[in-house]
């Protein structure tokens, strides 16, 4: 069975608004197969990151999936388990389980890998800022590279754990989601970490993923799906009809009605 017929997602689609798409979740019967480890929505395009089977692109708003991984292995010379993907301009970024970070500038026809200075492989999550690029590691805390990912260096100060699994970009802020201790947020670039736990978000929830929203910052959890409103400042669950709350990718794109979409992946069950 080749991979396209394995990863057939079909879709149903909420036209309705977010306060009331996170009323009630919906599940639909794929991805198969594996986790989808991440979801990265630009414009009509949807990516998935699914564990050992690479980076799947959907240009029909999750009707049909396509894989994109000539030239993308990992250390089994299998595609890696992608964590983290990160699409800006024609560049597609990915971060990879044991492998580092790749990018494509031809739509997955060619990978290149960029690993200069980053010491720790296993790459949890990738965001930009300007002309920032973060990495969250497995083990070596937060990266930064300034020169469109040609070098790489960290940036940890009061960043009490190193295994971040999450990051994300509200405004002027920076947040990230650890494996052990939930979200640290930064105010200046990454040169120094706050923790942000209030409300319902415990020290000790592992923080999977986010996405943001306007104003609103979801986090997608080991116990489902949280929603800030205030910058981090409070969190909120957001849960009613997710059977699944090992939730690891979270994307929000406009469902082509004037309405938005929430999509969350999660360990096992495929996409809600």
């Amino acid at each position: 069975m080749n991979n396209l017929s394995r990863f057939v997602l079909f879709i149903a689609f909420s036209c309705c608004n977010t306060n009331l798409l996170l009323a009630q979740w919906v599940q639909t019967p794929g991805p198969c197969g594996g986790n989808v480890r991440c979801l990265t929505v630009n414009g009509t395009n949807l990516y998935a990151g699914i564990d050992n089977n690479g980076v799947f692109l959907a240009s029909d708003n999750g009707a049909g999936w396509v894989g994109i991984n000539d030239g993308l292995l990992g250390p089994s010379s299998d595609p890696p388990v992608v964590q983290s993907i990160l699409v800006s301009g024609s560049n597609i970024t990915i971060g990879c389980n044991g492998v580092g970070v790749f990018r494509s500038s031809d739509d997955g026809v060619s990978w290149n890998e960029i690993n200069t200075g980053l010491t720790s492989p296993n790459v949890m999550s990738l965001v930009t800022s300007g002309a920032a690029i973060f990495a969250g590691t497995n083990g070596g805390g937060v990266f930064l590279s300034s020169d469109n990912g040609e070098s790489w260096n960290t940036i940890n100060n009061g960043l009490t754990d190193s295994y971040v699994t999450s990051l994300a970009v509200s405004g002027t802020d920076l947040f990230a989601g650890t494996a052990r201790s939930g979200v640290f947020r930064s105010t200046n670039n990454g040169t120094t970490w706050t923790s942000v736990n209030t409300g319902d978000m415990k020290n000790y929830e592992a923080v999977y993923s986010f996405v943001v929203h306007g104003t609103e910052l979801f986090a997608g959890t080991s116990d489902g799906v949280f929603l800030s409103t205030d910058g981090g400042a409070k969190w909120t669950q957001v849960n009613t009809g997710l059977t699944n709350k090992t939730v690891w990718s979270i994307a929000v794109g406009d469902n082509g009605t004037g309405g938005t979409d929430v999509f969350a992946g999660t360990g096992g069950d495929g996409v809600f």
